[in-house]
């Protein structure tokens, strides 16, 4: 797993395509194109 820094995959470091955002906002799961890790936001209230 990896979450999401930004616009970047937090492992591999390449930046993620904008429906990225938008998918896991929505609650599905995405994986990274680039090292296939699950991706997940980071809570911002944290």
């Amino acid at each position: 797993m990896a979450f999401v820094a930004g616009k970047f995959c937090s492992a591999c470091n390449v930046m993620l395509e904008p429906q990225v955002r938008v998918e896991l906002n929505s609650g599905r799961l995405v994986f990274c194109k680039s090292c296939g890790r699950l991706l997940y936001m980071e809570d911002a209230s944290e």
